[in-house]
């Protein structure tokens, strides 16, 4: 009987030697294809940010490459730099000699904002006149907008019928003369 019971005792201890290898080696096995699995999805998920990576790259150097041919196209324009106010007065004298009560002010430059080391400027100028339709109008503000050495944006018009002819329009239109200016300072 004392027998028996060291043999029963020593088969349950192999019995739970045995269960305690099975159950280690399956959690290994286990934990060895999780970690292949994670190291698979890790490789997957670097070569897919890669390819973002490089696809991001690309799109800045096209991005770079439109804003520098912006700014050459804008530098050849004159719209960098100093204001060309007297460029921009013999045009507007220019379209406005054939315009009854043509008049117009311009307004000192002013900072609209600032990004990317430029701030854009802005002249106010405000245009008065009579012209005998809307038509006239609408010649006079593109002719005007073709100047070249600044982005015109019309701002908005005011227009009055004139009440003793029948034919003609009193207006006041405000535009701004926009040009970039360096918001770096030279040394």
């Amino acid at each position: 009987m004392g027998n028996v019971f060291h043999v029963n005792l020593i088969k349950n201890g192999l019995i739970w030697l045995v269960l305690c290898l099975v159950g280690g080696g399956s959690i290994l096995f286990i934990a060895q294809q999780w970690r292949i699995q994670v190291e698979q999805d890790d490789q997957q998920t670097q070569i897919r940010l890669t390819a973002v990576t490089a696809q991001l790259a690309e799109a800045h150097r096209g991005m770079a490459h439109h804003w520098a041919d912006r700014y050459r196209e804008f530098v050849d324009k004159g719209m960098v730099g100093e204001e060309r106010r007297i460029d921009w007065i013999e045009r507007v004298t220019r379209v406005g000699s054939s315009v009854i009560g043509f008049r117009y002010e311009i307004a000192p430059q002013r900072q609209l904002a600032g990004a990317g080391g430029f701030n854009i400027m802005a002249s106010r100028m405000t245009l008065w006149m009579n012209v005998p339709h809307e038509g006239r109008l609408l010649d006079i503000l593109r002719n005007i907008g073709q100047e070249p050495s600044a982005l015109v944006h019309l701002q908005g018009c005011v227009i009055e019928r004139i009440e003793e002819r029948r034919h003609g329009l009193t207006v006041k239109c405000e535009m701004d003369w926009m040009t970039l200016r360096s918001a770096i300072k030279p040394p």
